[in-house]
Order: C-alpha cells, then sequence, then structure tokens
C-alpha cells in the first residue's frame, strides 16, 4: 500500500518533532539543574559534616584535657586533706606536749609548725636543698644553711586554748 503525504501533513510532523525535540531539551535541561542542585546540596552536607565532626575531635581533646585536670585536682585535693589531717593530728600532740617547731631563714623568724617534718617541708618548697637536716638544740647559728628549725618548748598563757 501507497501511502501519500501531503505537504500539510509533512509540515504537522515536522512541527511535532520540533514540538517533541523543545520538550527533550527542556526535560534534559530540567534534569541537568536537578542534578547540579543536588551536587552541590551533597558537597554542602558533606561540609557539613566534616565540619561537625572537627567540632566533634575538638570537643573530646577538651574533654580529654578536662578529665586529666580533674584526675590531677582530685589527686591534689587527696594530698591535701592527708596534710591537713596530718597536721591536725601533729597539732593535737604538740599541743599536748607544749612543743612547736620554729623556721628560721637566715636567724629570721619565718614560720612555726607543729612537725619538725612540717618545718623542713615548708623551708623546701621555698628553695632549702631536701635532706641533710639535722636539729641542733644549740641557739648558734648554722653557717653551712640559711634554714634552721628549732624545737621550742612553750607553756600557753591562763584562758588561751591552743588550737
Amino acid at each position: 500500500m501507497i501511502r501519500i503525504v501531503t505537504a500539510r501533513r509533512l509540515a504537522g510532523t515536522a512541527a511535532e518533532v520540533e514540538r517533541l525535540r523543545a520538550r527533550l531539551e527542556q526535560a534534559s535541561a530540567d534534569a541537568q539543574s536537578s542534578r547540579d542542585r543536588e551536587v552541590a546540596d551533597h558537597l554542602r552536607l558533606r561540609a557539613e559534616v566534616d565540619q561537625a565532626e572537627r567540632g566533634r575531635n575538638t570537643a573530646l581533646f577538651e574533654l580529654d584535657i578536662a578529665n586529666a585536670a580533674i584526675k590531677s585536682l582530685r589527686e591534689e585535693v587527696a594530698e591535701l586533706v592527708a596534710e591537713v589531717k596530718a597536721a591536725e593530728e601533729a597539732s593535737a600532740a604538740s599541743s599536748a606536749h607544749g612543743l612547736v617547731f620554729v623556721l628560721t631563714r637566715f636567724e629570721q623568724l619565718h614560720s612555726v609548725h607543729a612537725s619538725h617534718e612540717d618545718a623542713q617541708a615548708e623551708a623546701e618548697r621555698h628553695g632549702a636543698a631536701p635532706g641533710g637536716w639535722v636539729t641542733r638544740p644549740t641557739p648558734e647559728p648554722l653557717a653551712e644553711s640559711p634554714w634552721r628549725v628549732t624545737p621550742l618548748q612553750y607553756e600557753p598563757a591562763p584562758g588561751v586554748v591552743a588550737a
């Protein structure tokens, strides 16, 4: 069978092809635009995730530092509590006996302590060489060391309560 194609029919088919071609181009442009938006969204979200991970890692690092500081402070508090208890016990013992230890530096009064060890520790905190301490009951100056611990017997005044 032979079909005769008229100019009008040919023009209609050509117009339909052009219309479909335009729709295809528009659909391709829309698809490309959609892909571009999706890629941009993906890149933006990836950057946000990366930034959140960096923030998380920084926070974890700061948490580790804070935990180490807390542990150190807890140890320091425990040491201080032990020192206070020991000082209270020594103070109670020395108060009962009326004995204190006077720490002098270059023959000038520096501090008074409940025990010989406390006086030595105080001197060492202020630069005295550790160890090698000798207690001498005589009041002569010690040429080899600027620090001196002297035990002192005292009698509290009547009505004065030793702490």
